[in-house]
Order: C-alpha cells, then sequence, then structure tokens
C-alpha cells in the first residue's frame, strides 16, 4: 500500500518538481493554502506532510502546531525559499522532522522522506511491542486464581493507577519481578521504560554505577558519562528486587532519590531530578532487618507506602494445576511435543510437594519432563524425587541423613540455623546457586551465612 504525502506548497515549479520526482513511489496530494490542507487532513489519512514556510493564508509553522495537535503520528518537513537558521530551530523545537531550502535537491528530498518514513515504522513497531508487553503482564496473564491470589490481584488494580512506592514480598520464585511488570503496564507509565536490577548480584561499587550512574574519570575504566538506571527510566518503572541486600551505604542514597527525587552521578557535582516509580521485592523479612540494624527504618517506610505479600505455592496448591499445564503447553509447543496432560497420579505428587523454589522450581521441573519425555501422559514415574529441579525433597525426612537429624531442642536458634543451612548446602552439592533457591534467600545472603558459620 503507497504512503500517502501531502504537499502544501503555492509555487507551480515546485509542485512540477515534487510530482516528477515522487509520485510513482506515493500517494500525493496537494494543497496551495493552509485552509485546504486542514480539509485534506480531516478527510484523508496523512503519512508525511511537506510544507512551505510561507503560505498566501498562513504560516508552515502554524500548519506545523496544527498537524502535531491533529495526529503527533505525522511527520513533517518544512521547506522554504526564505530559510534561517532562526525559523530552522524554531520549527524543529515544535516538531517538524527535518528542514529543507529552496531550490529543491531531488536526492535529498529523497532522503529525508525515506528517513521520516523508516522512523515513522521505529515508532509504530516500538508501539506495538510495548502493546505485546502490555497483554503479556496483564493480571489475566498470571496463571492463578485461588482466593489468595485473587486478593493479591485486587490489590495491583488499586495500586497500578497511582504513583505509590510499592514493597513486593515473597519467596523466591514466586513471581515478584512478573508482578512488578503487571504493575507497570497496568499503569499510566506503560508507554516508558520498566527497567529492572537484582540488588544482591552486584557488589556494592558496580551497584552504585548502575542505578546512579557516572561522570566520566570517576574511576578508573571510567572513559565516558554513562547513565544510571535512575536516570533512563527516568517517567517509567525502576524494579528493585532483592531490595533487602542494599548494604547501608547505597540505602542512604536511595533514601534521597525517594525523599527528593534526585540524585548525583558517581564522581560528579550536577543535581538529576527524575521521576521515576520504584517497585521493590524482598525474600526477607524487613522488619527484622531493621531490628538488627542492616536496614534503615526510614527507607523501609518509604518503601511499604503499598505492600504486597505473595504467597508461597505450597499455601495454594489449587493453582498447581493450573501452572503445570500452562507451562506443558507451553514446553511441548517449544520442543515440539506432543504431550496431552499429566495422569491423575502425577498431579497428586505435584499438588502434595512443599515447592520451596515456588512456581519458578515446578517450571524448571516441567520442561525438564518435557525435555526428556516421549510420552502422551506424564505419570508419576516421570517425576523423580531426585530431580535437580526439586532439590529439598527430604525436608522432614525422618531418616538419619534428613535435614533434622542432629538437631535438638537444647540448641539455639542461630545453632539450629547454622546446622540447617551445612545441611541444606550439603544436600545441594555445594552448588550456592540452587542451595540459596532451597532456603527461599538471595545469593548474596547465603554466601554471608557461609562465611558467617565459616562453612567451607
Amino acid at each position: 500500500m503507497m504512503k500517502h504525502i501531502l504537499i502544501i506548497e503555492d509555487l507551480k515549479d515546485t509542485i512540477d518538481l515534487i510530482k516528477n520526482v515522487l509520485e510513482d513511489d506515493y500517494e500525493l496530494l496537494f494543497a496551495k493554502t493552509s485552509k485546504e490542507a486542514f480539509h485534506i487532513l480531516q478527510n484523508h489519512s496523512i503519512d508525511l506532510v511537506i510544507t512551505d514556510l510561507k503560505l498566501p493564508d498562513s504560516s508552515g509553522l502554524d500548519i506545523l502546531k496544527i498537524i502535531r495537535n491533529l495526529d503527533p503520528n505525522i511527520s513533517v518537513v518544512i521547506v522554504t525559499g526564505y530559510g534561517s537558521i532562526t525559523s530552522a530551530v524554531e520549527a524543529m523545537k515544535n516538531g517538524a522532522f527535518d528542514y529543507l531550502t529552496k531550490p529543491l535537491d531531488i536526492d535529498e528530498l529523497r532522503i529525508v522522506i525515506e528517513r521520516a518514513f523508516e522512523q515513522r515504522k521505529l515508532r509504530d513497531d516500538l508501539k506495538d511491542l510495548k502493546n505485546q508487553l502490555s497483554q503479556r503482564y496483564g493480571l489475566e496473564n498470571v496463571i492463578a486464581r485461588s482466593s489468595k491470589m485473587l486478593k493479591v490481584f485486587e490489590k495491583v488494580n488499586q495500586v497500578s493507577q497511582t504513583n505509590a512506592t510499592v514493597l513486593i514480598s515473597g519467596e523466591s520464585g514466586t513471581g515478584k519481578e512478573l508482578l512488578a511488570h503487571a504493575i507497570h503496564f497496568n499503569s499510566q507509565r506503560k508507554e516508558n521504560d520498566f527497567l529492572a536490577i537484582n540488588c544482591g548480584a552486584l557488589p556494592e561499587s558496580l551497584l552504585e554505577s548502575e542505578l546512579f550512574g557516572y561522570e566520566k574519570g570517576a574511576f578508573t575504566g571510567a572513559t565516558s558519562m554513562k547513565p544510571g538506571k535512575f536516570e533512563l527510566a527516568n517517567k517509567g518503572t525502576i524494579f528493585l528486587d532483592e531490595i533487602g541486600e542494599l548494604t547501608l551505604f547505597t540505602q542512604v542514597k536511595l533514601l534521597r532519590v525517594l525523599e527528593q527525587k534526585e540524585f548525583m552521578r558517581l564522581g560528579g557535582n550536577r543535581v538529576i531530578s527524575v521521576d521515576v516509580r520504584v517497585v521493590a521485592a524482598t525474600n526477607k523479612n524487613l522488619d527484622e532487618e531493621v531490628s538488627a540494624g542492616r536496614f534503615r527504618e526510614d527507607l523501609f517506610y518509604r518503601l511499604k507506602v503499598f505492600e504486597i505479600d505473595i504467597p508461597p505455592l505450597r499455601e495454594r496448591p489449587e493453582d498447581i494445576p493450573l501452572i503445570a499445564h500452562h507451562y506443558l503447553k507451553l514446553f511441548s509447543e517449544q520442543y515440539k511435543k506432543n504431550i496431552e496432560g499429566f495422569s491423575n497420579e502425577a498431579m497428586h505428587v505435584l499438588r502434595n510437594y512443599s515447592w520451596p523454589g515456588n512456581v519458578r522450581e515446578l517450571k524448571n521441573l516441567i520442561e525438564s519432563i518435557v525435555i526428556v519425555s516421549d510420552k502422551a501422559l506424564i505419570e508419576k514415574e516421570m517425576i523423580s524425587l531426585d530431580s535437580p529441579a526439586t532439590p529439598v525433597r527430604a525436608v522432614g525426612s525422618g531418616s538419619e541423613d534428613g535435614l533434622l537429624s542432629g538437631m535438638n531442642l537444647n540448641m539455639t536458634l542461630e545453632e539450629v540455623e547454622e546446622e540447617f543451612i551445612r545441611k541444606v548446602y550439603e544436600l545441594n552439592d555445594r552448588n550456592k546457586s540452587k542451595t540459596a533457591q532451597a532456603l527461599g534467600i538471595g545469593r548474596s545472603t547465603l554466601i554471608r551465612k557461609l562465611k558467617q558459620f565459616k562453612i567451607e
């Protein structure tokens, strides 16, 4: 389908030139006055406008402003024989795509038009992508129908249309980031960026530069200025996962952003103002962290303006079949398998497992089963208790090798914690990532605990 270009020009020589150059590739419409142009704009779908700066009844700048109000997606190119730097700057400030002078250069005209349509396509593609993301992260796509999760959805709907800071609590694997996405894409900020950062995955110095950016020369290797996540997320949402892992120093800088909506880049002295919504998440009990002096009380209250607690999967077993079937369908399509469902016995196993890794663990288990399965139905025997996806199956075991063996009522809470971490660590072959997931804590928290208890 040919693109429609409106030419607003009163000189016959210029009209003839444009017609000869463009009529084979584009559908051209012509107007000699702003009144004629306005009539065409109201009655036709126009993709690009090329307008003279000086018209018999108006100015091209006035036309530009009218077009921006009618449809900001229409690109406008200003053409004039009365060109000046002042008028060019004013046109660009008011939203003109580009600025050409008479006599028109044919090659330059073609290039400008091609660039305008390329930019339009990029804008349309970005809009489509954001619409897809908005649909993908809509609450209707969160796989859950339990009463506990319906209450969570209700809270998401309540807070999405506000700019309130949100604190999402829940064990690892419960879907905290998915919920943060849902809040963003159901808010008025959905057209702007959603940026996420895991506060527990980076050392303090690197985390600070990622959050707040740095100036050239701020440290060895800083060869150029780099904006941080807060700056890049302006007008959008920033998701701070594992917020409980922040050091006290970084907590102070975050508090300033929340209170004053401003910060300085690392190594800089210029204050940068931002309008960013903060959604934070934690698998820790921040009340306890505050009491222990590891988390600032003022920051805690700034973050918990609106709280959402995601229940673990074991507390909503009615959601397990829905989630299991969802991922079975997803991975069956991905790996081109014809698996129809689960046997009753297999589903019984899934519903009665404690799922310490929550939805993430269930998802990984289903994927691993689909990869190796060549049957139409998933049977109980295919769900191995020794599966890497279910590393803490032995919790509560009464055997001598169980996690509770070696513990007694005379032990202090710290001793119980040390023994429990030691056993889960061994059970997971001293794999820190698996151990952290099994315990429902962040990897950096586990590393700190291992050092605290001198577990090598």
